[in-house]
């Protein structure tokens, strides 16, 4: 994943764009990361799934697999959306129901 912006405005323009949909990532309490879509197609039933934890002491321990599974059933039981695409360093994949 590129690196975003440190404008704060640009920040605010891409993930507010309405083909994208981002959700905070919480660890007691405190911001450690960002999961959502981009691409989305509610036309056809897609996006591509995101994520980033991005303390480096904090991955590994389970923080963004909890989140793709929340952001995974927010994708398929409240946007009723079918098909997600997930990309992971050198590998691509595809979620359907």
């Amino acid at each position: 994943m590129p690196a975003f912006s440190e404008n704060e405005r640009d920040l605010r323009n891409y993930f507010t764009h309405p083909t994208r949909e981002y959700f905070g990532v919480y660890y007691n309490e405190q911001p450690v990361g960002i999961v959502g879509g981009e691409n989305i197609d509610s036309t056809w039933g897609k996006l591509e799934m995101k994520k980033l934890v991005g303390e480096p002491g904090l991955q590994g321990k389970g923080i963004g697999k909890r989140a793709a599974f929340g952001f995974l059933y927010h994708t398929f039981m409240i946007r009723n959306l079918n098909k997600v695409y997930i990309q992971s360093r050198n590998i691509t994949c595809a979620i359907s129901i």
